[in-house]
């Protein structure tokens, strides 16, 4: 597909890395085309070069001059898509810029499919303390803790709206205004933001009960302290496919072990596993639910894995769905200063 429209994918040399990634968190592209001040194509910025460039002790107030990857690979302008296509998938990219004969930028062509938009519900669960994270939770609620130059909630949101979610809901409790102020109805990020204030916590689930009547489709439902690369369309057409009342995104988490494991029977050694590592299968703090498994919630607080081991001793359908991408869940201090080396 031929995209000529580049306002809002690109930038210029003398632009800021912040001025870059403030572009850059408005652009699912997650890229952007620099130009020089003649508007001649220079190269190309990812979020993963501003990453790097930080590590290096760049500072956000700098120019991209030394940011620009100028080994992108271009095309002419007049090449065919079939020929596009055929470079970009041997060279794994999926954005060829397109140039005139000056180097000028005239368009580009791109593998991505135009995300629909889908009518789901987007629930993420705000409302906690954060206790594991104090002091920094002390004036600040957890999912407003500022990871690169925006909030937790934030990289949470553009991951929504990035898979075509456009209604987000929000259940908040511990100092609300602060993200309701910050959020607002959404119109600043495009999308509708509705919230969920709860006089007193309800537990991870128990928010839920308050969408029961508004909404016929599965409902997604997200940690408000968890990141991940998932892409949404194979969860739920996964969910859909299996008829499952819920989903649940499930991590591999393998914890190194630096002993050989001894298996007995009895007192007599049956075998030795030298440095046998112990394998996992963790909530991911995601979700996918059925409405009609709602009806099951009342005014008690209940938290999700309860309400999970409710509906499983019901005969319900749970599955879970791998999580094999990135993911962090932003709970402790030594989390959280990982995921600021990780995330912009």
């Amino acid at each position: 597909m031929k995209i000529k429209n580049l306002e809002k994918v690109i930038a210029f040399e003398n632009n800021t890395i912040e001025e870059a990634l403030k572009k850059l968190n408005k652009n699912s592209m997650q890229i952007l085309f620099v130009l020089n001040k003649k508007k001649k194509f220079l190269g190309t910025i990812t979020d993963g070069d501003i990453r790097r460039s930080l590590i290096k002790k760049f500072k956000i107030t700098n120019k991209l001059k030394g940011v620009i990857n100028k080994n992108s690979i271009y095309a002419k302008e007049k090449i065919s898509f079939e020929e596009a296509k055929l470079i970009m998938e041997n060279n794994s990219i999926r954005y060829l810029p397109l140039l005139d004969n000056s180097n000028i930028l005239k368009s580009f062509y791109s593998l991505e499919k135009q995300e629909v938009s889908k009518k789901n519900i987007f629930f993420i669960m705000a409302g906690g303390y954060g206790k594991r994270l104090l002091p920094f939770t002390k004036k600040v609620p957890k999912p407003m803790l500022k990871i690169g130059n925006k909030p937790i909630l934030e990289h949470i949101i553009n991951g929504a709206k990035k898979n075509g979610f456009e209604n987000i809901m929000i259940s908040v409790h511990y100092l609300s205004k602060k993200i309701i102020k910050y959020f607002k109805d959404g119109k600043k990020f495009e999308l509708h933001i509705k919230y969920i204030i709860e006089n007193k916590p309800s537990g991870t689930a128990g928010s839920l009960r308050f969408v029961k009547k508004k909404t016929l489709l599965p409902i997604i439902v997200c940690n408000g302290d968890i990141i991940a690369d998932l892409n949404y369309d194979d969860l739920l057409n996964f969910h859909i496919k299996k008829k499952s009342d819920l989903t649940m995104v499930v991590r591999n988490l393998v914890h190194k072990n630096p002993y050989g494991v001894v298996n007995l029977n009895k007192n007599r050694v049956a075998s030795l596993d030298e440095k046998k590592d112990l394998v996992m299968n963790i909530n991911a703090g995601i979700y996918i639910l059925n409405p009609k498994v709602l009806r099951y919630l009342n005014n008690q607080k209940i938290d999700m894995p309860d309400f999970i081991n409710f509906l499983i001793k019901r005969k319900k359908k749970i599955y879970s769905f791998p999580l094999k991408d990135n993911w962090i869940d932003i709970g402790t201090k030594e989390n959280l200063n990982v995921s600021k080396k990780l995330l912009i």
